[in-house]
């Protein structure tokens, strides 16, 4: 199977981590242990909010279309944290087209009855992270600004 790889992390300060490159080395072992073939690794650093501003994650997915039989990443947060996106990417962009979508954490495979409920339901807990993140991160602001804190970012000082 000739698969396309997809790593992702959400901000640019976790850019310079080693998560990018643990999951560029886990693709590449999944595929070499299964005699897949891999065809490219497309890295991004971007939210996971939602597909569609996310240009390495449509390059990777055009090519799919043309030159792949699949997309493979990590974990299914890597891809997508809403379950209508995840949903439709399987249901209305790779199933008719007969790809798959290989999530190594999951072992799931979206062709069957069962392997598509697990990914219903998992996509849905990642929505649900995703939505816990950010109240945590609203609560904390609110929590900042009440205690006299800057709560969105830094100030930038200007001399006048």
């Amino acid at each position: 199977m000739k698969l396309v790889g997809y790593c992702r992390v959400s901000s640019e300060g976790q850019e310079d981590n080693t998560s990018l490159e643990n999951q560029r080395r886990r693709i590449e072992a999944y595929c070499q242990a299964f005699d897949h073939e891999l065809v490219e690794v497309f890295i991004e650093v971007g939210s996971g909010k939602d597909t569609a501003n996310r240009p390495e994650f449509n390059k990777a997915m055009e090519l799919v279309a043309n030159e792949a039989d699949g997309i493979v990443a990590l974990k299914l947060d890597r891809i997508a944290r809403s379950c209508r996106d995840v949903l439709i990417l399987v249901e209305d962009v790779l199933q008719p087209s007969n790809k798959a979508l290989v999530l190594l954490d999951l072992n799931v495979d979206t062709s069957t009855p069962t392997g598509k409920m697990i990914l219903t339901m998992m996509a849905a807990v990642a929505e649900l992270e995703r939505a816990q993140i950010n109240e945590r991160t609203q609560g904390g602001r609110k929590v900042k600004s009440e205690n006299g804190g800057y709560a969105y970012g830094c100030l930038l000082y200007t001399s006048r």
